[in-house]
């Protein structure tokens, strides 16, 4: 696989996921074989919108979704990938039921990226 820049692994049609496996075969390669390179943090947000994708059809997925997530959220760089997975585990949260979690995710929004509107 030829992983050009991380607007190949940005969630919303920038990388349309038509084989969801080979997507997540492709996804875990990269952080396998390339476990430093500065695209590993989009694909575990591709793994989470896949998992938030699936969920759609069986909640349990949401849990993997909520991992995925805090993966990228383990990065220290304010990416694009961050930003997307701290909204996506919001929304995940308030699927799951746990408002005082979504909260606290939106307020470290606020926090980390004060020009949101």
């Amino acid at each position: 696989m030829n992983y050009r820049s991380h607007n190949d692994f940005l969630p919303g049609g920038q990388f349309p996921v038509l084989h969801f496996n080979a997507a997540r075969r492709g996804y875990y390669q990269l952080i396998q074989r390339f476990p430093q390179s500065p695209l590993v943090p989009y694909a575990y947000l591709a793994f989470g919108e896949l998992f938030v994708h699936e969920s759609q059809t069986d909640p349990s997925k949401l849990a993997l979704a909520e991992q995925a997530l805090l993966k990228v959220l383990s990065y220290p760089d304010k990416t694009p990938a961050r930003r997307a997975a701290l909204d996506r585990l919001a929304q995940v949260f308030h699927a799951m039921g746990d408002a005082t979690k979504a909260a606290s995710v939106e307020d470290q929004i606020a926090r980390e990226f004060p020009s949101r509107k």
